[in-house]
C-alpha cells in the first residue's frame, strides 16, 4: 500500500504567515486609528458649519419678519430655544452663545454617533454685526 504525500502547509510556513500578519497589523493599526480620529474631526467641523448656516437663516428670518436685524441676545435665545430644534444637528448637540454682541459662537458639545475626539473645544464664530470701522 502506498501512502499519499500531504500537500498541506508546514509549521514553518504557517508561522511565517502569522508573523507577517502581525507585522502588517502593527504598522497599519496606528494609521487606521489616526484616520478615524481625523474623520471624526472633519464631521464635527461640518456640523459646526451647519450650525453657522442655522445662524444665518435665523438672522435672515428675523430681518424679513421685523424689517431690522435682531439683537445678538435675541438671536441667541431663538437659536437655543429647544422647541426650534436648532440645538440638534444630526446626532450632535450644538450650543450657541453670544460673541461680544457682534456675533454668535457655535460649539459642538456632544455626539450620539461617537465619542468626541480630543482636541476640542470644537467651535466656530460667525460675526453678524459690524464693529463700525
Amino acid at each position: 500500500m502506498k501512502l499519499k504525500k500531504s500537500n498541506g502547509f508546514t509549521l514553518l510556513e504557517t508561522i511565517f504567515v502569522v508573523v507577517m500578519i502581525v507585522i502588517l497589523m502593527v504598522v497599519a493599526l496606528p494609521r487606521y486609528t489616526d484616520l478615524i480620529e481625523k474623520a471624526k474631526v472633519k464631521v464635527i467641523q461640518y456640523v459646526s458649519g451647519m450650525g453657522c448656516e442655522q445662524i444665518t437663516l435665523a438672522y435672515s428670518k428675523e430681518i424679513l419678519k421685523n424689517g431690522k436685524p435682531p439683537s445678538m441676545t435675541h438671536l441667541n435665545e431663538i437659536l437655543n430655544d429647544k422647541n426650534a430644534g436648532l440645538t440638534k444637528i444630526g446626532g450632535f448637540t450644538v450650543n450657541y452663545s453670544n460673541y461680544e454682541d457682534r456675533g454668535i459662537k457655535v460649539t459642538v458639545t456632544k455626539s450620539s454617533a461617537f465619542e468626541m475626539p480630543t482636541g476640542g473645544p470644537f467651535e466656530r464664530t460667525i460675526i453678524l454685526v459690524s464693529d463700525g470701522g
